[in-house]
Formats: structure tokens, sequence, C-alpha cells
């Protein structure tokens, strides 16, 4: 039995008599007692009954309910683990669906709950294929694919609303996509089963009884080495590095421009296991310059200008410093005197003041870019951030409550 405070009690004797005055206050209860607090207020005039005037005994009554009638009688609803997990209400659609969502937990192992959402073809759900999509990282969540790559919903600048996708890739299949490792996105581990805090390739790659098809690999690890020599080539060619430090590289491979990418660079540096280069000899210059080129993809001021994951970026709307970007004054200015020289040749007034007036006054705002997204690759995984911490957002997805102060994040 739980003990817990259902009240006062205040007790008064009559003088010269045996009558006694008990003033009695249940905890929580409003006017009507018996209605706010059945429990208490039983045996509160329990023992006002028996006389006892200790208020804190229990009322030795039965308590147990009374079985129906066979007439009344009816059988709890049995729902299916389908039914349970599909999402009846998406927040925030803002358009019609002919396919079904289904969100939840799959136990991968004792102890680890990994979330997935699933989204049903467009075509022939029964028919078509099932895809299981993994986001890498390692350690980035699926969802964050589903809401800004390959799935059928993209999440609008107000971050709470979605627009559709129409080139989702589940127009031709059913699409899982999973949360993993354990820990990331809405996945959790209970420590009570499992107590484990090992990760590795033995654990997550450990599956069994998976008939799979096929598997596509993008953006894959193949090897360090190879991974890294190619990287000063890609570099070279998307702009990152200039004709100049072109020329220094082949100085130190002693070939052309032309043959520069199949030079064996790596026989001057090595790859640590936290993925930096190191000249193999630290006092020889051109060691030091390869390794010091291998390593700039991923520098503070390289972050800064560029997305390194998506190196072709160029928003309307961006919000910071990109490669190629007019935000720079002098840039900006250049841009200005040439596009005022085109409209005043089309001497067009009007056209020429809303440039004065919006246009190049907002930093924001870059007027030769080439997105044709709307912006979605600057706000894109904010917004869907945004959108998958709401509360009425992962109710419907079936995150569980003792969740509610986990931040889901893209990638942990």
């Amino acid at each position: 039995m739980l003990n817990e405070v259902a009240g006062s009690y205040q007790g008064f004797s009559m003088i010269n008599t045996s009558s006694f005055i008990d003033l009695v206050t249940i905890k929580g209860s409003g006017h009507m007692v018996p209605t706010d607090r059945p429990g208490q207020s039983l045996q509160m005039i329990t023992n006002f009954i028996m006389g006892t005037r200790d208020y804190n005994m229990p009322a030795n009554v039965n308590m147990n309910q009374a079985p129906l009638k066979d007439q009344y009688k009816t059988t709890q609803p049995m729902y299916t683990r389908k039914e349970l997990d599909k999402v009846y209400n998406l927040p925030g659609l803002t358009f019609p669906i002919t396919f079904e969502n289904y969100a939840g937990y799959l136990k991968a192992s004792p102890g680890n709950y990994m979330h997935y959402w699933m989204v049903t073809s467009q075509t022939s759900p029964g028919s078509d294929p099932l895809f299981l999509w993994l986001t890498g990282g390692p350690g980035c969540s699926g969802l964050g694919a589903l809401l800004t790559e390959l799935g059928p919903f993209r999440p609008n600048p107000d971050n709470r609303t979605l627009s559709e996708n129409v080139f989702s890739w589940n127009k031709f299949a059913n699409i899982l996509f999973l949360e993993s490792p354990r820990g990331v996105g809405f996945s959790f581990q209970n420590m009570t089963e499992n107590n484990d805090t090992i990760w590795d390739d033995d654990r997550s790659g450990d599956i069994q009884n998976v008939n799979l098809v096929g598997m596509a690999v993008g953006n894959g690890e193949l090897n360090s080495i190879i991974g890294s020599n190619s990287l000063l080539s890609d570099m070279y060619y998307h702009g990152y590095l200039g004709t100049g430090e072109w020329a220094m590289l082949a100085q130190c491979c002693n070939t052309t421009y032309q043959l520069l990418p199949f030079c064996p660079f790596d026989q001057r540096y090595y790859v640590s296991s936290d993925g930096s280069a190191y000249p193999k000899d630290p006092n020889d210059a051109c060691d030091n310059l390869i390794a010091d080129k291998i390593n700039n993809v991923w520098t503070e001021d390289m972050l800064l200008y560029s997305d390194v994951y998506n190196q072709n970026q160029d928003c309307y709307q961006q919000t910071s410093y990109l490669l190629g970007s007019v935000r720079s004054a002098k840039t900006r200015q250049k841009v200005v005197e040439h596009t005022r020289k085109f409209i005043k040749q089309q001497k067009d007034a009007s056209v020429t003041n809303y440039v004065d007036a919006y246009r190049y006054n907002n930093d924001n705002y870059n007027p030769i870019s080439t997105d044709p997204l709307g912006g979605f690759p600057c706000f894109g995984t904010d917004a869907a951030a945004d959108y998958l911490n709401q509360p009425e957002v992962r109710k419907a997805l079936h995150v569980p409550d003792f969740l509610s102060k986990t931040t889901w994040g893209f990638c942990k």
C-alpha cells in the first residue's frame, strides 16, 4: 500500500462532556469531496462512523470492482503492429498524399531500439521493391535524407510545414529510412537491458537473414590513400586550388598538368587514424605542401566559405559566405554597376529603382545565383531539424515521451 498525505485533521473536545468535533480536510478536493477524492473520502467517513478518530486508518472494505454482467461485456480491441506504427496525421502537411507513412521502433538487438520512418510507394506498394536507406557519417540520421534529399516531403522556410518533392524516390519504391546506429536521431539504448558502450563494425554490421537483392553505396570511402590523392585534383577542378598551387604540386611530382591527377602523392605523406595527412619528411617542402593542401578542405576558412558536402551550393538567400559568392562589397559593386548599365540601355527606370531598393541592399541576396531550388540547400537542413523537434511531430512519429529532452540532430 502506498502511503501519502491525504489531508489534515484537528480535533476539538467539549468541556464536561464526551462530545467532540473533528475538523478534517482532504487534500486536492473541491466542494464535492467524494467526486474529487473518492478513496480518501471513503477512508475519512469510515473512521468517523467507527468513532476511532484516527483518520490514518485504511478503510477495511473490499475495493475490487465487481465483474460485469455478460450482456455488458466487450472485448478489448487488438491492434496490429502495422496499425500501431501507422502515421495517421502528419503535422504541417500542405498537400494530399496517396501513400502511407509508418514510424516506430525496430529492436535491432537487446537494449537497442532503432527509430524508423517508412513511406510506401506511390505506384504499387504491394509489388514495388523495398529500399532500406542508411545515411552515412557514420552517425547520421536517415530522417535527414527523407526530408532534404530523396523523400516525398520538403520542409518549408517556416520550419513547420511540408511541401511536396515531386522527384521523390517513393514514386516507384517503398522506402524505409532508419536512424542508425543507436543514439542517432530518435534511436536510443536502454541501459538497463544493455549497458554496452562500444560502437564498432561488428556490432553495426551484424545483419542476418536479410534477402538483399542489391546494394548501392553513395560517396563511399574505398581507400583513404586513393581518396586523398584524388582530392587534390578534385579541388583544383572545382576552383579550390588555383593554377599557381597546381603548378607547385606539378613540380613536386615532376610531371605535367594533364598527368598530375595520376601522381602518386601518397609517397610523400601518410594518413593518420583521424584522417589527417602528415608529411613523411617534415623538413621537405613538397611533402609539407601536399599534406597541407589535402588537409585544406577541412580548415575553418574553407568550411566558412563553402560547404564541403555540397561544393556547388549556390543560394539566392544565403546566410554565409560561399565559394563564388558576390556578397563581398567589391564584387557586389561590380555586379551593381554592370546591372545598372544594362538596365540603362533598356531605359527601364522602374527596374533600376527596384534594383537599388532591394537587391543590392540585401546582403543575403545573390543576384547571379544559379539556384533552381528556391534556396532550399541553404535553409533545408535547419528547417528539417526544427520541424522534427516539434512536440506534435515527435508524437505523430511515435517518439516516446521519455525522449522529450533529446534534441533531434542530423548527425551525432
